[in-house]
């Protein structure tokens, strides 16, 4: 009895095609889109699959903003039928909503020119970055020698980056940046000035390869002491410059996105002035709905100096929310051992000599429209002063804005 009720429940569930067309039909026309989706991840499960229950199922996740599934949907539809312009255009929305512009741009080279003259509205070719901001220390003073006074450890640094992103071609995408950084302290006076270059290659199947070069050149104006030779008493405390230091970063990374996740591995190398470092790092991320709503994901870095045996660990977990669709937030924790290290694929140079420890940002965006966006970085970093073995604190705040073309 028990073997037969179950045999008919089972039979029960099992639709038939035609019947799965015309429900399905209805479904779509009447706007009801979670029951379409739990309809025809049904009928998948059936192995009934064809192109028109596709672009349904494509666009019933489309619009409950599941884009992830949206556009595995899609892609399947296109297997059926490759030159579809309407999936073509709901696929190219699905990466464009999900923050891939890059491969929303690859793809859009496959649509007919009815399809690009509609996405041409929406089409970013070039996107110029401007910010600026300062970093200021907790209270750390130390008493001057000559004037017996006492004085900041370190003087508020400023900050100024110009960027530019372009397309070399559809698959590969360039960002350059231009960045000048000062800052005062009782060592001396550092102005770096640094040049950044980063390649982005898009491969099929959602593999991606990134490389950059980062040159980055430090001019020091350094404390000198000078002694009385009768006396042996400190006379003076001159500035004194030093010769430029000429120091390079080189990245390579590769990328995969598997339905919601995305994966990460690099490595780096860095020569700054004696020093050898080589820097290897992981990524992990998960969309959570599917979507840029909410996405959770963690980096990791190892890294070693100088041929030294010796590996030193790093982890930035981080949270990504997207409130509303103009508005969104990103929260990362960073937490460091042993030397300081350069972050995302080169970009980001710390060579300073004070170990950072840990490190709390908070980055938001606002999007006026899908062409300009600006947005506000504030960072609080623990930090261990390299010769006395203080601790102090940085407060950092950067602002920006976004202009695509």
């Amino acid at each position: 009895m028990l073997i037969f009720t179950v045999f008919f429940i089972k039979a029960q569930e099992i639709i038939q095609p035609e019947e799965l067309e015309t429900k399905s039909f209805q479904l779509y026309t009447e706007k009801k889109w979670a029951q379409l989706s739990t309809l025809v991840n049904k009928a998948l499960e059936q192995k009934i699959d064809y192109y028109y229950i596709r672009v349904r199922a494509g666009i019933a996740e489309f619009e409950q903003k599941n884009y992830i599934a949206a556009e595995l949907h899609f892609r399947k539809a296109l297997t059926f039928n490759s030159t579809d312009e309407f999936a073509q255009t709901y696929l190219y929305y699905c990466l464009l909503n999900n923050g891939l512009e890059d491969e929303a741009a690859q793809f859009a080279k496959h649509l007919s020119d009815s399809s690009k003259k509609i996405i041409n509205n929406v089409r970013l070719n070039f996107l110029v970055l401007m910010e600026g901001g300062t970093k200021r220390s907790n209270t750390n003073i130390y008493n001057d020698p000559i004037s017996n006074i006492e004085k900041n450890y370190f003087d508020p640094a400023f900050y100024v980056q110009l960027g530019f992103k372009h397309r070399l071609r559809n698959n590969i995408n360039l960002f350059h940046a231009y960045t000048n950084y000062r800052q005062t302290s009782y060592l001396g006076i550092v102005n770096q000035n640094q040049y950044y270059i980063g390649a982005n290659f898009l491969f099929k199947n959602q593999w991606s390869v990134s490389s950059a070069f980062h040159f980055y050149r430090i001019k020091f104006t350094g404390k000198k002491s000078v002694f009385n030779p009768n006396t042996f008493l400190l006379n003076e405390i001159k500035d004194t410059v030093y010769p430029n230091f000429n120091n390079y970063v080189l990245a390579f990374a590769i990328n995969k996105r598997i339905h919601k996740f995305n994966f990460s591995i690099g490595t780096c190398f860095n020569k700054n002035q004696d020093t050898e470092q080589y820097i290897h790092s992981a990524m992990l991320s998960y969309a959570v709905f599917g979507n840029q709503r909410l996405v959770i994901g963690s980096q990791f870095y190892l890294n070693n100096k100088n041929t030294n045996t010796t590996m030193y660990g790093s982890i930035l977990p981080f949270i990504y929310v997207q409130a509303i669709p103009q508005l969104s937030f990103k929260t990362v924790y960073f937490n460091n051992k042993g030397n300081n290290i350069i972050e995302d694929n080169g970009y980001l140079v710390n060579n300073s000599l004070d170990l950072t420890k840990e490190r709390w940002s908070v980055l938001t965006n606002f999007s006026f429209n899908p062409r300009i966006s600006i947005y506000a970085l504030y960072q609080l970093e623990e930090k261990t002063e390299s010769f006395q073995g203080f601790n102090y604190k940085y407060h950092v705040g950067i602002m920006g804005i976004k202009v695509g073309f």
